[in-house]
């Protein structure tokens, strides 16, 4: 999980890019607040071959 060393989704989308020739899917699982202070939970990134 790249989520869990403090790493960003976009860091998965550049190594991906860089080993399949592929337009993945991205982007941060969150909790949403009600005082507009969402609470960041995980980063998830797909793609077809």
């Amino acid at each position: 999980s790249t989520y869990a060393v403090g790493l960003s989704s976009l860091v998965s989308v550049n190594v991906v890019k860089s080993h399949f020739n592929v337009t993945p899917e991205f982007g941060e699982f969150f909790l949403k607040s009600k005082n507009q202070r969402d609470l960041p939970m995980g980063t998830f990134l797909r793609f077809n071959m």
